[in-house]
Parts: C-alpha cells; sequence; structure tokens
C-alpha cells in the first residue's frame, strides 16, 4: 500500500510540475535573450550560449519544455545568471 501511495504522489508531482516548466521556458527564453545583448563575454562563450538558446528555442516550440529548462538553464550558467 504505502509504495502505492508514493507511485500516486509522484505522479501527482509529475502532473504539476510540467505545467510549471510550460510557462518558464519563453520567461528563460527573454532573460536568457537580454543577458546575452547586455554582457560582453568571450567569443567562444557567446557561441556556445546563442546555440544553447537557439536548442531551448526549439524545444519550448515542440513542447519540450523539461528538456528546453534544463538547456536554457546551462545558457544562464555560462551567463553567470
Amino acid at each position: 500500500m504505502r509504495r502505492v501511495s508514493l507511485a500516486v504522489l509522484a505522479a501527482g508531482l509529475f502532473a504539476f510540475a510540467s505545467p510549471v516548466f510550460a510557462d518558464s521556458c519563453p520567461t528563460m527564453i527573454e532573460e536568457v535573450e537580454a543577458a546575452l545583448a547586455s554582457t560582453e563575454l568571450p567569443e567562444e562563450a557567446q557561441a556556445k550560449v546563442e546555440a544553447l538558446l537557439e536548442e531551448g528555442t526549439k524545444l519550448e516550440e515542440q513542447g519540450e519544455n523539461d528538456k528546453c529548462v534544463e538547456v536554457l538553464s546551462q545558457a544562464q550558467e555560462v551567463l553567470g545568471m
């Protein structure tokens, strides 16, 4: 019974977490774009952020919200956000 309860709880948390990621991707994209425009980075770092931003945007358009957040988080890390 305890395992069933934990499984139901985990499924419920996942169901509520996915919509949160869906709403955060456009905001994260805007934040990364703004930071990229206002931050001077070495050429290699800038290229990496641009590639991650492009990938994150495509993932968001495809509805891959969890992956989008993961990729954009990497871009934020490079930007020092």
